[in-house]
C-alpha cells in the first residue's frame, strides 16, 4: 500500500507532550488517542508491568461460531500465539500497521480497516490496526463507533475518545512504532492482547504496554463495551517478555 502523507491525529507530538505533562495515560486504541486524565490523589498510578490481569471482567454473550463478516476462513476457539506472524506493513504517516490476506483486515472502506480472522492472530492484527488509526478525524470517529461492541460502557468509551481529540496536532518530531506483543488470554469468544509499542518524541524513546480487551461480535473482533477497562496503557521500562514484531 502507498504511504499516507498525513499522520494519525493522536500520534502527533503536540498531543503526546501535553499528555506527558498532565500525568496519567489513557490511550484509546482505535485511533491511538493519547490523553492524560486527572486522578484522585489516593488513586494508585500504573505499576508499569505489562500483562497484569484485570479482575472481574465479564464475558459478554456472543456466538463464538459467528461467521466472519467478510468471509475470512479459519476459526480457532482456543490457542496461543508463540511466534510472530508474517505481515505486510502499510503506513499512516510514519506509523506502520500490519495487513494480511489471511488474517485481515479483510475490508477497507475509505480509511476504515475491519474484518479480522477468528483466531489469536486475527485478534492481534485487529489491535495493531487499532493502534494506528486513520489520519482523518471523522474517519477515526466512525471507525471507533464500529470497533466498540454494544454494552453499558460503550457510550463512555465513545465520549472519552471524542474528548481526547487534539485540536492543534503537530506532525513533526515524533515517531510511533509497534515493537512486540503478548497474548494474555484467548477463548474464541474473548481475547486479551498486550501490544508493546515505542514512542519517540524529540529523540527520547518511551515504551508502553497497551492492553486490549476484545470480544467476537457479529463476525469481527471488537473492543468490549461490557467493561470500563476495554483498554489500559502504562509506561514500561523495556519490552522484555514481548514477542518481537513490527515493520
Amino acid at each position: 500500500m502507498a504511504e499516507n502523507d498525513q499522520q494519525s491525529p493522536w500520534t502527533r507530538p503536540g498531543w503526546i507532550i501535553s499528555a506527558v505533562i498532565c500525568g496519567v495515560l489513557l490511550v484509546m486504541g482505535i485511533v491511538l488517542t493519547v490523553t492524560f486524565l486527572t486522578r484522585d490523589d489516593d488513586t494508585p498510578a500504573p505499576t508499569g508491568q505489562p500483562g497484569t490481569p484485570t479482575p472481574g471482567v465479564p464475558a459478554p454473550p456472543a456466538d463464538p461460531d459467528a461467521e466472519s463478516i467478510c468471509g475470512l476462513s479459519g476459526v480457532e476457539l482456543d490457542g496461543d500465539l508463540p511466534d510472530a506472524p508474517d505481515a505486510e506493513w502499510a503506513y499512516v504517516g510514519t506509523a506502520a500497521y500490519p495487513t494480511s490476506a489471511e488474517y485481515g483486515p479483510g475490508l477497507n472502506e475509505g480509511e476504515m480497516r475491519t474484518c479480522y480472522q477468528h483466531t489469536p492472530t486475527g485478534a492481534l492484527f485487529m489491535v495493531a490496526n487499532l493502534a494506528v488509526g486513520p489520519s482523518d478525524l471523522n474517519a477515526a470517529t466512525e471507525w471507533f463507533d464500529y470497533a466498540v461492541s454494544p454494552g453499558p460502557f460503550k457510550d463512555d468509551l465513545l465520549a472519552a475518545n471524542e474528548q481526547a481529540a487534539p485540536e492543534t496536532p503537530d506532525p513533526s518530531g515524533t515517531r510511533f512504532a509497534i515493537r512486540g506483543f503478548r497474548l494474555l488470554d484467548y477463548s474464541g469468544q474473548t481475547a486479551r492482547v498486550d501490544l508493546g509499542v515505542a514512542y519517540t518524541v524529540s529523540g527520547q524513546e518511551t515504551y508502553m504496554s497497551m492492553v486490549y480487551e476484545l470480544v467476537w461480535h457479529e463476525g469481527d473482533w471488537r473492543l468490549s463495551g461490557e467493561t470500563a477497562t476495554a483498554f489500559d496503557a502504562a509506561q514500561i521500562p523495556n519490552l522484555n517478555g514481548y514477542t518481537p514484531w513490527g515493520a
